[in-house]
């Protein structure tokens, strides 16, 4: 296994947003500057596999797009972060929609580079999340994007390298009835709706349509807990979709085979609640977060695992970080990363890292098992 830890950001920054794949981490970074506005960046950093350790302070970054980009609105900002298997970046921008980069990794002494592809024009209202569930470029459409106008649209873009998008509505909602939503590789998207509490998965089949299957949370929880339930967040992945709640105890997990759609685990967890989850395989991650840093001990990040009982810590709640936020962590078959607030060692101002860890092909085959007991943690 390899691991990484490096900083990408100084200041009064928080990250907002991390995405991975085999070569590169993204994150999404926001600044709050001295008269109280705020700036953001995203940048990306090019990690090929390499076999051994790094703990450094500093690596190698790329702008990619950041608030003072011409073009962009002014309330334009990073919602989410998603890469392709061929190194496609798709940044969902609110009103500025989402915008699409090829990441060129260095080389020989070329330095790495971002094209910039082009802007998806065809959604509809703000962008609020898009997720490949696939490469970006062929015949099937990849690139599920949420967007919100007086409606919630679900709708998935096809062949978005050359320019030439094909659209697909999959799902259309009164307006602000999508409450989370989120897709993953090989074709699944999971959609909460914001009143009925009904979790939507939606499958692609070989046919290239999407199978919906509906699952209604309240049924699945007495009457009177069903009242104190809150809805935190949501993923899936190539086998579970996971929601996370706040409840009245503490926070809470549960998670659904895609394909059966059935529940196979629910785990209560320390902390608020939920605030921030990934999964892959049998795998999730949980972030928990506090009210402030005077509680800041609620706040950590957790491994869980369908074949096994037990939680294990990843990272432990720090005063410089009580809050996980969604999308500031990623889990695939082989890596996972987040992004987090910690204190210099020396002058204590903070700073946004990441923390990463690979494992080799054979090892991803083998493991089923959670991604790590703490050994990311700082």
């Amino acid at each position: 296994m390899e691991t990484r830890h490096f900083a990408v950001a100084s200041g009064l920054v928080r990250p907002t947003a991390i995405t991975s794949n085999r070569a590169w981490i993204v994150t999404a970074v926001t600044e709050t500057l001295v008269d109280n506005t705020s700036a953001w960046k995203v940048v990306a950093a090019y990690q090929p596999g390499g076999g051994c350790a790094v703990d450094t302070q500093s690596a190698p970054l790329l702008t990619i797009i950041q608030s003072d980009t011409p073009l962009l609105y002014e309330e334009a900002f990073p919602h989410t972060l998603s890469i392709s298997s061929d190194d496609v970046l798709a940044v969902a921008l609110g009103v500025s929609g989402v915008r699409l980069f090829l990441l060129v990794p260095p080389v020989g002494t070329a330095p790495m580079v971002s094209l910039a592809l082009h802007t998806l024009t065809r959604v509809q209202g703000s962008a609020l999340s898009a997720r490949f569930i696939g490469p970006s470029k062929g015949e099937i459409p990849n690139l599920v994007v949420w967007t919100r106008n007086s409606r919630d649209h679900i709708t998935v873009h096809g062949d978005a390298k050359n320019g030439t998008v094909k659209r697909v509505e999959l799902l259309s909602a009164n307006g602000n009835g999508v409450r989370e939503f989120d897709a993953h590789t090989p074709g699944h998207v999971a959609v909460l709706s914001n009143h009925e509490m009904d979790l939507h998965i939606l499958v692609r089949q070989t046919t290239g349509c999407f199978k919906v299957s509906t699952i209604s949370l309240y049924t699945l929880h007495e009457p009177m807990d069903s009242m104190t339930l809150s809805l935190t967040a949501l993923a899936i992945g190539d086998e579970l979709v996971v929601v996370g709640f706040d409840t009245k105890s503490g926070g809470l997990v549960e998670a659904f085979d895609v394909e059966k759609v059935e529940m196979v685990t629910r785990r209560t967890i320390p902390g608020k609640g939920a605030s921030c989850l990934a999964t892959d395989g049998p795998r999730i991650l949980v972030g928990t977060s506090a009210l402030s840093s005077l509680n800041a001990h609620l706040s950590a990040l957790y491994a869980i695992t369908v074949d096994n009982d037990a939680t294990f810590v990843v990272c432990p709640g720090e005063a410089s970080h009580p809050r996980w936020c969604n999308g500031t962590v990623h889990v695939d078959k082989a890596s996972w990363c987040y992004a987090r607030t910690l204190n210099h060692p020396v002058n204590n101002s903070p700073l946004v890292v990441v923390d990463h860890a690979r494992v080799s092909p054979v090892q991803a085959q083998l493991a089923r098992a959670p991604p790590v007991q703490a050994q990311l943690a700082r």
